[in-house]
């Protein structure tokens, strides 16, 4: 998906990088990298930065990127915090996400590692709002039945989801007009 897209429109965000001596090191950007050798580029876009902390600029950009799970997300805040020293309000800040949006998806870190194993390989299955109610859970075992019970939700989601085309379209069109309009 990033080798077509740069292979149609370029590399649209420059790569960070910083001079260590006679080197240039890549600071941000590796996959956008990879994507552009694979695609043939010869040249690519950079940034030359005097960043201190290559390791957090790094962290950063990873976590701004868009196709991120909540696990994902909630464990690179919470590496954030740790190694960084960041506070809740300053992920609030370089995010732009609401203080209990932070706080719901730090809470996914109290998940039992399987889950956020299973989580982490099909990210789009399992949404924050989901998996924030199995992380509220006050035990493991409860973490578990929740999550149990969130898998069987979506497995259910998943066979309504390859319903013939036919029946989404007779029921969309027999929704009611207000539902369509901009409120």
């Amino acid at each position: 998906d990033l080798e077509n897209s740069i292979s149609a429109e370029g590399i649209l965000e420059p790569l960070l990088v910083r001079k260590v001596g006679d080197e240039i090191i890549l600071t941000a950007g590796e996959r956008r990298l990879r994507a552009a050798k694979n695609v043939g580029l010869k040249k690519v876009p950079v940034i030359m930065v005097n960043e201190e902390q290559p390791a957090e600029m790094s962290m950063k950009e990873n976590l701004l990127r868009e196709n991120l799970g909540p696990v994902e997300l909630a464990e690179g805040f919470k590496r954030m915090k740790d190694e960084c020293g960041y506070s809740q309000a300053d992920l609030q800040e370089i995010f732009g996400k609401a203080k209990s949006t932070i706080s719901e998806i730090l809470s996914l870190n109290k998940l039992p590692s399987n889950i956020k194993d299973i989580c982490r390989k099909e990210p789009e299955k399992y949404p924050l709002h989901e998996l924030k109610l199995v992380a509220k859970q006050k035990s493991v075992e409860g973490a578990k039945r929740a999550f149990t019970a969130l898998q069987a939700k979506v497995d259910g989601r998943s066979k309504a989801s390859n319903a013939s085309v036919s029946g989404k379209a007779k029921k969309a069109s027999s929704a009611p007009l207000d539902w369509f309009i901009a409120g």
